[in-house]
């Protein structure tokens, strides 16, 4: 019999422990997971209140990723899905004191059509004719890393990075572009330089993607981590435990030292954020430990706002809105979940989640009594939007350390830890091989399946 431990009852965690379990019913397996905090699903949690659905992590999933999708029908959600609406989306970036919205046709940074793109005031002149030269900028190198910023900057100019890429990017993964990587966020893009020479054509080449953008749950996303925990047999959860200690026997197995028990492991899933998973490595592989905290985090806050539809202004249209770093707010972007999926709150009203993170220009904000938070976020939103009504609704998510960073040389660092890793230990989640829920699920199924492969 294999006694498998996973660590951590996120997507990740959830998902290792999932394909074990399955797995179990074939081969002489015994699976447990283990999670620190009272429920099952990690950042992942979607409430009821007062006829909103709040989400306090991720909202939804992408489409172009199929792990959830995929994962969602696999355990009797199929017919549970539903889409985004995208007939009433896009999204606009503040410039010049207001709201512009991305012109008709742009995919991430590159426009569509140039037609929208040369009559939208979101770039100057100059700044439009530097993209329109990006289909005869050459090529960069093949091989090895570099920043995000650099990446646009070279094909697309320094203005569309600053107006355009920074605010869009920089806040979907909460970073800075200059310290970004490009192959650990965005490899795609690197991907299509190299084959089509220009982004503009490549984009053109593969053409807009059919079906919704983004997919969820009536109930929202926790429908899938709740539904994982629930097939999962009561006897392998542990919830409300934490793992204080890792050791190792003679004979190569391990012992996982909870506050109250010692589990028997002869393999291990790290499915936690990379700085507790290191304080697990101090013991067995300090080398590894000291890796792992190389990986840098930046805390970060949603806040839920619920409005009467009254009360806003008739033109805020769109999934949402994109601030750029200069522009020296609290707010950093903010999506019109109402918009986005059908009966997100009460029919006449709207509602709005914004989110805040740490940089330089709101160094310490996060720290701030709710209160006076509440006040900061809503002088932001009058200049930004022009609501200036009470919201009916406030609901704020703090998640201290919450979003692992991939900076430039993301990719060695793996590399090198993945070296350092002791038999039978595998790591997953978020800090490394993406963000996305589609991505940790499937850094689970690969930890699970580096497991099975073993026992095979």
């Amino acid at each position: 019999m294999i006694r498998c431990v996973v660590l951590g009852g996120g997507m990740a965690g959830l998902a290792a422990a999932f394909r074990l379990q399955q797995a179990a019913a074939h081969r002489p397996l015994s699976v447990r997971i283990v999670e620190a905090q009272p429920r099952f699903g990690g950042k992942v949690v979607s409430e009821s209140e007062q006829g909103f659905l709040l989400e306090a992590g991720p909202d939804s999933f992408v489409a172009h990723k199929p792990a959830c999708l995929e994962l969602a029908r696999q355990v009797g959600l199929g017919d549970r899905l539903i889409g985004s609406r995208d007939a009433d989306g896009g999204v606009s970036i503040f410039q010049d004191h207001r709201l512009q919205p991305l012109p008709e046709g742009f995919r991430l940074v590159v426009p569509g059509r140039w037609r929208p793109f040369f009559r939208s005031p979101l770039l100057t002149w100059r700044g439009k004719l530097r993209v329109a030269c990006e289909p005869w900028i050459p090529k960069g190198p093949a091989e090895g890393d570099e920043s995000l910023g650099m990446f646009i900057r070279r094909r697309l100019g320094q203005e569309a990075l600053e107006r355009v890429a920074e605010p869009m990017l920089a806040h979907i993964h909460v970073a800075d572009v200059d310290r970004m990587s490009l192959l650990a966020t965005y490899p795609r893009l690197r991907q299509m330089e190299q084959c089509h020479g220009s982004l503009v054509r490549a984009f053109r080449a593969v053409g807009r993607p059919a079906g919704p953008l983004f997919w969820s749950f009536p109930g929202g996303v926790a429908e899938l981590t709740d539904r994982l925990a629930e097939r999962l047999p009561e006897a392998c959860k542990l919830s409300g435990r934490t793992a204080r200690r890792l050791s190792r026997h003679g004979d190569g197995s391990y012992r996982v030292h909870l506050d109250d028990e010692v589990l028997e492991a002869d393999a291990v899933v790290l499915a936690l954020p990379a700085f507790a998973a290191s304080t697990l490595m101090d013991e067995l592989a300090p080398p590894l430990a000291e890796t792992l905290r190389t990986l840098r985090y930046v805390s970060l806050a949603t806040l839920s706002l619920g409005y009467r539809r009254r009360d806003l202004p008739k033109d805020l249209r769109g999934f949402g809105f994109f601030v750029p770093k200069k522009a020296q707010r609290e707010v950093l972007a903010a999506t019109w979940c109402s918009t986005k999926f059908v009966d997100r709150a009460p029919t006449d009203h709207a509602l709005l989640r914004v989110f805040l993170a740490e940089n330089e220009a709101t160094k310490g904000a996060l720290e701030l009594p709710d209160e006076i938070l509440f006040e900061a976020v809503g002088r932001d939103l009058k200049r930004l939007t022009g609501v200036e009504a009470q919201p009916t609704l406030r609901r704020l998510y703090r998640w201290p350390r919450g979003y692992p960073q991939y900076e430039v040389g993301h990719a060695e660092i793996l590399q090198r830890a993945a070296t350092q890793l002791p038999g039978s230990i595998f790591l997953a989640g978020s800090a490394f091989h993406g963000v996305g829920l589609p991505d940790c699920i499937q850094s689970g199924f690969a930890a699970a399946d580096a497991i099975l492969k073993g026992v095979s």
